[in-house]
Order: structure tokens, then sequence, then C-alpha cells
């Protein structure tokens, strides 16, 4: 959950940078074709960004159910050993969150 409110904190700077750009730009009267290929070039670049945040997040979901198996299998084994679940459960061990 930290992860996902810095990633949307981001994404609101990163939003508000953007007007302050366009309000820059329009005050100081610059050569539109230039804008364009340099906003151009930030657009790749962002969506470079974009699509490792994509693959980053994909991965946190895919370690937290690797996590919630992992913990699945050691509950069974220690059942098998005859550990009480009240005792599993008094070790603070919780499921990570997945989306729905």
């Amino acid at each position: 959950q930290a992860l996902d409110q810095k990633l949307d904190e981001v994404e609101l700077k990163t939003e508000k940078a953007s007007v302050q750009a366009q309000e820059i730009i329009r005050a100081a009267e610059l050569d539109p074709n230039e804008i364009g290929r340099v906003m151009e070039s930030l657009g790749q670049m962002l969506a470079v960004k974009d699509e490792a945040l994509h693959d980053v997040r994909f991965l946190v979901v895919k370690l937290k159910k690797q996590f919630n198996d992992s913990m699945d299998a050691f509950k069974v084994k220690l059942t098998d050993l005859g550990v009480p679940d009240t005792e599993f459960n008094g070790m603070g061990f919780r499921h990570e969150d997945l989306p729905t």
C-alpha cells in the first residue's frame, strides 16, 4: 500500500509539473516546433517509465502471491508436525493483500 501511495503522489506531482511547464512555455514564447520535439521526446521517456512502473507493480503482486502461497505451505507443514493453528496465528504472520 505504501508503494501505491508513493506512486500516486509521484503521478500527481508529474501532472502539476506538466501544467507548470506549459505555462512557462507560453510565457517564454518559445518556438512551437522545437517545443513539440522536446515534448515528444519527454512523452517517449515517460512511456518507458510508465512501462517500468507497470512491470514493478506486477512484480510486487507476484511476490505477494508467492509469499501468501509459501505461508500457506508453511502453515500446513506446521500443522502436520503438530503445531496448533492458534500458535501459528500467534506468530504474527498475515497474508498480503492482493488486488481483486
